[in-house]
């Protein structure tokens, strides 16, 4: 049996991360791997259960950043202790901390995967300390992986990029959850009493890197236009107070429904009439790649990778350029939902295949690193 620990910044919610991991250890073979978890901090996450459930172990520890010496010490006691044939971090820059404990400990197979373009702080010494680990990371890892191309080479540099050197997993998504489905919109809808509305819709934790006020000022401006506008936004995060507290400060809260984050994600797609992806930056977005498999027509910012695009149904404008984020969105009208299903698995982002690829990978890695 091939032993992995997985190291996580934050609780295991509704996330890119978060779903690229639950999307494929669904479907690992439980007889050949076992996975534990290190989560950063004591928060719980919506998956923590169904981790359990499938008999995993979660190791929660002192977050990094308040308690970097007893953080640093119980994963140095976890990893000593774990007999690990693989560490496969998805802290991006930091998990170069991680990985130089687990090569101390002789771990043969030291994975370190890029999820983002940027460093998920605005803190001057916090981004310093950030671009440290960045550079220290290749010294520490035995082996890459990125979500996008653009991640890769943020994360790892161009020539890893040119030279083949890092691994490129989408973020794929079991796109059947997410197809069309007209009755659970309604119901769905009737449950919250919006059946007259247009919907707006955006997916995603209450952080910097998803510019939530972008999308509080975009409001705003349509309901001038189009009355019977809604914006929903689900999930949770630091942020989401603050994003309360914005909304009321433009008075438009009212044209605004919070939602916490939820396991049946898919479902919500379904009340959207169009999906909204204003961020700062992306390793890739898999919620897009989610909403295209609904049928959903999309709006992202320029500052997210254009491989996302998968079906056509992206239209990328600059978040400098709010009056064009309105008047495509004002003039929206109803359209056809239907997804070719064959589109999506040949785009590389059916989660039956990449989940059966990464075991394939994990298992050659540990196959070859035996060999030396």
């Amino acid at each position: 049996m091939i032993k992995i620990l997985y190291l996580v910044g934050g609780p295991m919610s509704l996330g890119g991360i978060e779903s690229f991991i639950m999307n494929n250890i669904r479907l690992f073979d439980t007889n050949k791997f076992k996975i534990e978890f290190v989560i950063d901090g004591y928060d719980s996450g919506i998956h923590d259960q169904e981790i359990l459930n499938m008999g995993m172990k979660i190791y929660n520890v002192p977050n990094r950043g308040r308690h970097p010496i007893s953080n640093y010490k119980q994963i140095d006691s976890i990893i000593a202790n774990g007999n690990y044939d693989i560490i496969h971090s998805h802290l991006d820059a930091m998990g170069a901390i991680a990985l130089k404990i687990a090569k101390k400990r002789k771990v043969k197979v030291r994975i370190a995967h890029s999820h983002n373009t940027r460093h998920l702080t605005n803190n001057v010494l916090k981004w310093f300390l950030n671009e440290i680990a960045r550079f220290l990371i290749k010294f520490y890892a035995t082996d890459y992986i990125a979500c996008s191309s653009l991640a890769g080479k943020w994360l790892f540099g161009k020539k890893k990029i040119k030279k083949h050197q890092v691994k490129i997993f989408p973020n794929a998504i079991d796109y059947e959850k997410f197809i069309f489905d007209e009755e659970k919109k309604k119901e769905i809808k009737k449950e919250y009493k919006i059946e007259d509305k247009f919907v707006i819709g955006h997916i995603g934790r209450f952080d910097y890197q998803k510019n939530h006020k972008f999308l509080i000022r975009l409001i705003k401006k349509i309901n001038s236009k189009k009355k019977n506008t809604l914006l929903v936004l689900i999930g949770d995060g630091h942020l989401k107070n603050k994003i309360k507290s914005y909304s009321r400060k433009l008075s438009i809260e009212n044209n605004i429904l919070f939602i916490d984050a939820l396991k049946n994600i898919y479902d919500y797609y379904n009340i959207f009439d169009i999906f909204c992806l204003p961020s700062n930056f992306e390793g890739l977005g898999i919620v897009l790649v989610e909403a295209q498999a609904n049928g959903l027509k999309c709006i992202a910012s320029t500052k997210v990778p254009f491989e996302v695009n998968i079906l056509g149904k992206v239209d990328f404008i600059s978040k400098n350029k709010i009056n064009l984020w309105v008047n495509h969105i004002v003039n929206t009208s109803k359209y056809d939902r239907k997804v070719n299903i064959v589109d999506i698995e040949e785009s590389g982002y059916s989660i039956k295949k990449q989940s059966e690829e990464l075991q394939n990978y994990y298992d050659a890695l540990v196959l070859g690193r035996a060999k030396l």
